[in-house]
């Protein structure tokens, strides 16, 4: 595709076991809802951009693997060798990825949000950054 792979801005909308490769913007967009055991790599902008995303993986994409919207949920999720940030959460909860050999960080947060137990290694920037009002909750975090 030129641009998107999937794009779908209703609210509850669920992406499930698809996959997104070398499109020329993001992979996978939903608005206020969920992708759940897809797989995003190669595309030309953010891997994937949701509400909660679980059990998917986000691989070499140009920009961000995995975005969180506001108040969200990552779970369970691979996020490597993307060209930016592993996953960026806004005030969300990130809990049980891994992910490595990001350009940017392993996991940006936006505070509050809750970064735990996850593996976040060799990312180029650092493992995990916190900015934003508030305070993030870190826990068991492998680094």
């Amino acid at each position: 595709m030129g641009f998107h792979g999937v794009r779908l801005m209703g609210n509850g909308t669920v992406v499930e076991r698809v996959r997104s490769f070398s499109n020329g913007g993001p992979g996978i967009v939903v608005g206020i809802g969920s992708v759940i055991d897809s797989m995003t790599f190669l595309n030309g902008g953010t891997g994937i951009i949701a509400l909660m995303v679980r059990g998917s993986s986000a691989e070499g994409n140009r920009s961000v693997g995995i975005f969180i919207r506001d108040n969200g949920v990552a779970t369970s999720n691979n996020s490597n060798f993307n060209g930016g940030d592993g996953i960026t959460a806004n005030k969300a909860t990130v809990t049980g990825n891994t992910v490595n050999s990001n350009n940017g960080f392993g996991i940006a947060a936006t505070c509050p949000s809750s970064i735990v137990g996850n593996t976040v290694v060799a990312n180029l920037r650092g493992s995990i950054q916190q900015g934003g009002a508030g305070a993030c909750t870190l826990a068991n975090n492998a680094q």
